[in-house]
């Protein structure tokens, strides 16, 4: 019984150290407006560093956002 509980204690310690640890990291979203668009279907990133989104509306047509 003297081992028990200081072993239980130790392991309620360990799984609360455990639990700070594994926090995720905090995460921030900004909302932006974008105007003139209508009927968006796709959103696709440009994916060559330059930071810009197409957007494709039911339409056919396709605008650029540079950010």
């Amino acid at each position: 019984m003297k081992r028990t509980i200081p072993a239980a204690l130790a392991c309620i310690l360990s799984l609360q150290i455990c639990m700070v640890i594994a926090q995720p990291p905090a995460v921030t979203f900004q909302t932006q407006s974008l105007t003139g668009v209508t009927s968006p279907v796709d959103l696709i990133n440009a994916g060559d560093g330059t930071d810009r989104m197409f957007i494709v509306q039911q339409d056919g047509i396709v605008r650029v956002w540079n950010r």
